[in-house]
Formats: C-alpha cells, sequence, structure tokens
C-alpha cells in the first residue's frame, strides 16, 4: 500500500492489528475517525499509547463526532446493550438488539433511539481535539466528523454548517490560528503528501523499501528547520487554572536556540531520518525536557522542512527521604534547579543526616559547557567527617555519527569508611582517595545500527587508608596506561509506564562489548563489560547487562563479576500496566578489604533495614506488577498501585537459597512527569526474616525513586 501511494485507514483495525501496522509501515498513517479512549472508553478510539505511536510514525488521529465515541456514558450505554451473534439470511452479522446498520439504516436507528443514550455536549469534541494535541501533539490531530455514518451528534454540531463553531471555541480554549489551520486540515494534508512522495511509481512496485530509500532520501535536503517550545503548562492546561498560568510566568522557558545546539542535522545538509531520531532521543535525555517530537515534513523542492517541538518540565525539583532508625532521625533533603535561566545548566543543593554521616553538597552540571553534548559536572561537598572536590569534563558518546568521544576527571574524596558485618560496624578506617583519568576514543567504524571506537588514556589512582578500628585495606598506588576497544549497537525500543509515569524512556537492546587492558608498575588490570536485550514484542523487552574487572601481578585480584538483568512487559491501554522484574548479581574474589555489598533497603530488600546483610557476594531478585490510572490528576500527577516481591542474600561465604531473605508488599505510586524522573513511593512490605537488626513484620517505607 506504501508503494501504491494508498493511505492506510486504521480507524477500524483491531489495537493489535494497529500494532503491526505501525511496525510495518515506512509512511504515515491516519485514524479518519477516531477519538482518544483516555476520555471514552470504547474500544474504536485510540488510548494514550497509540497516539503517541502514531506521532512517532508522523500520522494524523482525525476526532469522530460520534456521541459514543466522545462521551463514555453514552459508550457504556451501547457497550452493556446486550449482544446476542446472529446469522442474517444473506449470511452478514449483526446481533438480535443491533441490526446490521451496512444493510437497514433505519432499523439500527430505532433500535439505537431505544436505548435511552444521553447526547454528547460541544465541549466533547474540543477536549477530545486537545486532548490528542497535549498527547500527539499538534501537528496529529484533525476533524474526523462522520456526519454521514452515526446515529447521534454532539449539541450543537448536527451538521458541517457548524463547523465554524468548532474554530471559534478552539480560539478560546486557547489555541493559536496556526495550530487551529492544522487541526482544520493542513495536518491531513501533510499526511497525504507524504504517503504520496512516499510512493514508488508506476511498474516499479516490487523495488524494496531500502532501495528507494536509497534512490529518493539520499538526493533530498534538510530545509527550514522550526523550533517550537512549549512552556510547563500549554496554552489549553494554563486556561484551565490560574495556579498553571502562574507557573508557566514564573518558570523561566526553554530557549530554542539551546533544543537548536542538540539537533544532530542542520539545515542544508543531506537529509537523513536517522539524525532525527537520535536527535529525539538526546532531547528527551535532557533532564528539564518533558516531551520531545521531531517531525519531517512533506519532501518539496528538494528540501525536507523539520519541526522540533519540545514542551518544558519543573524546572525546581525537590526530593526529601526520611526514616527513624534507633530513635535517631535519618533524613536526605535535596532541591535541584534544572536549566538554570533557560541555559540547560542545572544546580544541586543536598542536605542529609545519614546513619554514617552528615553531608553539605553543591553540585553544578552543564550538557553544553563548550558547545553541545560537551558536559561539565563540579561537586563540592562538606561532610561531618570530611569532604569531596570532583570535576569531569566530558564528550560521550551520544551518536553514532560523532568522530570522538573524550573524558577528563579529578577526584579527591576524605572519609571514613566503614565494613559492616551482621548489622554492625566491623571495621572503621579513614580513606583519602584521590584519582585522575584522561580518555580519548576516536570512532574506527560506523553506520546506522552500530558504533566501533578505540580508547587509550591513563588513570592515576591512589586510595590511602588509616586504621581507627578493626582492620583496614592496604593502601592502593596506581598510574594505569590504558588501551582498549568497544563497540555499541543501537536498537531502542521507547516506552512509558515503566518507571517515571506517562514520561517516555528509552532502553537501548543493541549488543554491546568493551575490553580494555592497562599497566601500572608491575600491575596489570583488565576490565570488560557486554550488554544485549531482546524485544520480546512491540512493549516488552529483556536486557542482560554484564561487567567482570580483574589485576593481576603484585596485588590482589580484586576480581569482581557483575550482571544487571531487567525485564519489563508494559499491556493495558486505558489503565496501563507495567511487569517488572529484576536480577542483581555481585561475585568478589580476591577482592580490596573495602569492597562489599548489601541487601537492605536501599539495595532491594526494602523491608529490611540499611546494612541488614553485607558480604563480598551478593544477589537480589525483585518482581513488581505496576498499575497507573493513565492521566494526570491536576495537570500535575499520575497516581498508580504496586505489588511487589522482593527476595535476597549478601555474604562473604557461598550464596545458597537457603540464605535468601524474603519479602512481599503492595504500595502506591505518585508519578510526576514534568519533573525530572520525578516519583513518590510508599510502600507496605512484610519480611519474612528476621535480620541482624530486625525481626520479622510489617514495615512503612516512603521515598522518591523506585525500588529497582
Amino acid at each position: 500500500m506504501n508503494d501504491l501511494g494508498m493511505i492506510v485507514d486504521i480507524s477500524h483495525v483491531s489495537d493489535q492489528a494497529y500494532a503491526h501496522v505501525l511496525e510495518t509501515t515506512r509512511l504515515p498513517v491516519v485514524a479518519t475517525h477516531s477519538s482518544c479512549r483516555a476520555l471514552c472508553r470504547h474500544p474504536r478510539n485510540m488510548t494514550d499509547d497509540m497516539l503517541r505511536d502514531l506521532a512517532r510514525n508522523g500520522g494524523v488521529c482525525m476526532i469522530n463526532f460520534f456521541s459514543a465515541f466522545l462521551n463514555d456514558d453514552v459508550a457504556q450505554v451501547i457497550m452493556n446493550a446486550a449482544k446476542r451473534p446472529k446469522k442474517d439470511a444473506d449470511g452478514t452479522g449483526g446481533t438480535e438488539e443491533l441490526p446490521n446498520d451496512r444493510v437497514d439504516w433505519d432499523e439500527y436507528l430505532k433500535w439505537f433511539n431505544t436505548l435511552g443514550c444521553p447526547t454528547a455536549k460541544f465541549d466533547d469534541v474540543i477536549d477530545h481535539i486537545l486532548h490528542a494535541a497535549n498527547v500527539a501533539g499538534i501537528d496529529h490531530v484533525g476533524i474526523g466528523s462522520d456526519f454521514d455514518g452515526v446515529p447521534s451528534l454532539p449539541d450543537g454540531l448536527q451538521t458541517a454548517a457548524a463547523l465554524p463553531s468548532v474554530t471559534e471555541r478552539l480560539q478560546q480554549r486557547g489555541l493559536s490560528d496556526d495550530e487551529i489551520l492544522k487541526v482544520l486540515g493542513d495536518n491531513f494534508l501533510r499526511a497525504f503528501d507524504a504517503v504520496e512522495a512516499g510512493q514508488t511509481r508506476k511498474g516499479s512496485a516490487t523495488v524494496p523499501t531500502f532501495v528507494f530509500l536509497l534512490l529518493f532520501a539520499t538526493s533530498l535536503r534538510v530545509g527550514r528547520i522550526t523550533v517550537t517550545t512549549v512552556p510547563l503548562f500549554s496554552a489549553e492546561e494554563a486556561g484551565q487554572s490560574t495556579f498553571y498560568g502562574i507557573a508557566n510566568r514564573l518558570a523561566v522557558p526553554t530557549r530554542a536556540g539551546l533544543v537548536r545546539k542538540f539537533l544532530l542535522f542542520h539545515e542544508g545538509e543531506p537529509y537523513d531520518p536517522a539524525r532525527l531520531r537520535e536527535s529525539e532521543r538526546a532531547l528527551r535525555a535532557l533532564d528539564f525536557l518533558k516531551t520531545v517530537t521531531i517531525t519531517p515534513l512533506p519532501p518539496h523542492d528538494g528540501v525536507v522542512d523539520i519541526t522540533v517541538a519540545t514542551q518544558d518540565d519543573f524546572t525546581t525539583n525537590p526530593e526529601v527521604d526520611f526514616s527513624n532508625e534507633g530513635g535517631r532521625s535519618l533524613y536526605d533533603v535535596q532541591v535541584t534547579q534544572s536549566d538554570l535561566f533557560g541555559t540547560g545548566g542545572e544546580a544541586t543543593l543536598h542536605y542529609g543526616n545519614g546513619r554514617e554521616r552528615s553531608t553539605r553538597s553543591l553540585e553544578l552540571r552543564h550538557p553544553a559547557l563548550f558547545g553541545a553534548y560537551w558536559n561539565g559536572d563540579l561537586r563540592y561537598a562538606k561532610n561531618s567527617d570530611g569532604d569531596e572536590e570532583k570535576l569531569i569534563l566530558q564528550r560521550p558518546l551520544f551518536s553514532n555519527m560523532q568522530s570522538y568521544t573524550a573524558l577528563a576527571s579529578f577526584d579527591h574524596l576524605l572519609q571514613d569508611s566503614r565494613v559492616y558485618a551482621n548489622g554492625e560496624v566491623a571495621s572503621l578506617f579513614r580513606q583519602e582517595h584521590r584519582e585522575l583519568a584522561i580518555t580519548y576514543g576516536p570512532i574506527v567504524a560506523a553506520n546506522d545500527h552500530s558504533t566501533t571506537r578505540l580508547v587509550a588514556g591513563a588513570d592515576v589512582l591512589r586510595d590511602e587508608f588509616t586504621l581507627l578500628q578493626g582492620r583496614a585495606p592496604d593502601d592502593r598506588r596506581f598510574q594505569f596506561f590504558e588501551a582498549g576497544l568497544d563497540h555499541t549497537a543501537v536498537d531502542y525500543i521507547t516506552l512509558d509506564h515503566v518507571d517515571l509515569g506517562l514520561r517516555d524512556q528509552d532502553f537501548n537492546l543493541g549488543m554491546s562489548a568493551s575490553l580494555y587492558a592497562g599497566v601500572s608498575a608491575g600491575v596489570r588490570r583488565f576490565r570488560g563489560s557486554a550488554s544485549v536485550g531482546r524485544k520480546l514484542n512491540r512493549r516488552a523487552f529483556v536486557l542482560t547487562q554484564l561487567s567482570a574487572t580483574t589485576r593481576a601481578g603484585r596485588t590482589n585480584r580484586n576480581a569482581i563479576l557483575s550482571d544487571d538483568t531487567r525485564l519489563v512487559v508494559r499491556t493495558g491501554n486505558v489503565y496501563p500496566r507495567t511487569l517488572a522484574a529484576r536480577l542483581r548479581f555481585d561475585y568478589a574474589s580476591g577482592a580490596d578489604r573495602d569492597v562489599q555489598y548489601f541487601a537492605d533497603g536501599q539495595n532491594g530488600l526494602r523491608a529490611y533495614p540499611n546494612f541488614a546483610f553485607a558480604g563480598t557476594h551478593h544477589v537480589v531478585m525483585n518482581v513488581e506488577e505496576r498499575l497507573f490510572l493513565g492521566h494526570e490528576w491536576l495537570e500535575v500527577f499520575e497516581p498508580g498501585l504496586a505489588a511487589f516481591a522482593d527476595s535476597g542474600e549478601a555474604t562473604n561465604g557461598p550464596l545458597t537459597l537457603r540464605g535468601l531473605r524474603t519479602d512481599v508488599g503492595a504500595g502506591l505510586r505518585f508519578s510526576i512527569a514534568r519533573f525530572d524522573s520525578a516519583l513518590i513511593r510508599i510502600d507496605v512490605a512484610y519480611a519474612f526474616n528476621n535480620s541482624p537488626l530486625s525481626k520479622r513484620g510489617i514495615v512503612v517505607s516512603l521515598a522518591t525513586t523506585q525500588a529497582f
């Protein structure tokens, strides 16, 4: 159908068929007469997930005016009517109560009128248009009407003569004239033109898609790039509450020029769809942006114009954790100000009173210190037992089109460190850590799907220990000169309602691997890592990440093997659900004495006290079923529920099934998509086992991050 220039209409297909269409098509698709399932639970309507997928495809959802697709009360009346299957004489379908509207429209109308359905309101139409615009973007919503195909239309919108009132109402709800023109037809025409431009010519319908793209896409260039930055609350949202309008006025909006810095394509360059996808992922990773959509417009005159639309997060991000252990109040307060003065910079103030120390710190970060993707990080901490100064300048691997990576870092840390046994401090020592690292990594091979680079550098490391109690580790002084090779493949899956509610998250399932070797005065160090994922279906995946390190020569081995495997299965539409599971494993042999792992409340066993179980071997398993409301309350937070089970162990001896400690429980979740990674988690868990610090029983915890 793409090759023939046919528009694919997905209004009458099942959710599964819709998913298959999007996996297959290379051109925009259109829902010519469907509305929003979040507002009206009719299966003909589109879920928010479907709307987001449609936006990524470049398609359009055109709002249907049928009362049963606009108003949930009407929909429930129709769907609750008994529908026993029958066969007409000609073999066509229908039900005993529902006449076949394809062959007898008058009988169908008589049946419908006997149901006593209410009628949708005019504003229901506007609500659906604005909801689709908020979820998918203003470039992906249109008018579907269906005047000649439905038995009930909204009050005040019975014929096409009333359409000017739709324009007037959209103006009242805060849309600009340009946005209204998009809704009234420009969006559909854009999709129409894209399909027409994407078809193969007559007689060449058998040409493979990749050949078509090679012949046509490579001859196109990037035309005009339009960047639209939407504040914290859109115009339609701000019109619903004075508070939202005040919040917009108080917040400093993201500058369009800052967004442009992070684009991997520029006007006049050859058009490459892969660069658009990479730019969208890179922008989505910025803490101060809630949503990002990059949409290519239909080609014209040999160029492709591109629109970039972003919406801001809350830039002031407070986090609070508190607990009580042995009559001592423990707390952690942190405030992060993102996108300082609209420049993208970030400042974090932290004050905490923990079991081991009190901390006060200031950290400054910037994602474009010396240009886009040159990350800068400066931290100063003044703690009750010492201080820390850290400086990092990094150009990370952010695209398969860059030519090199680089890193320069310095860290100085002075603190009292501890080794635990049976929940108590077994050793206490003063630690002074200094490290200076410099690396450079030229890209030696790259394509649309992977990047390979050589890495070389130096790592000067010094750890000195002064014994205060028990037994201190041996001092470590190394000057490693290191070289290696790493390969990173790209295969992203993008999902919402995993860890952060409505906020999209990108997970790279591509196979990646690295191997590094270093030498330092008779000591050799080897480090390696590997990552591989598998997509189980469009909304499910498993991802495994392995790492290993060891030393050889005139020192202990400090051999450490680690594995982190995650399973995510995303289901549900009106009420999104996610099954999340994790296996975390660490095993150290011949380890430095300050190396230890924990199985406790901070490390996945949420019903057990901090430092309850410690050792050089560690395993923690978690499984959690998460249920979300599917939309925000008060345009701020999305409530949810969770049920979970945790099991794990940390020991210096062998890991055994008998040593596992287990808990089960349930909790509340409040996701705040407009804050960067914000979450309020309240859990009630039952510990099945005693620990050195607690008895089995019920534990209530409050945190601002996911348990895993």
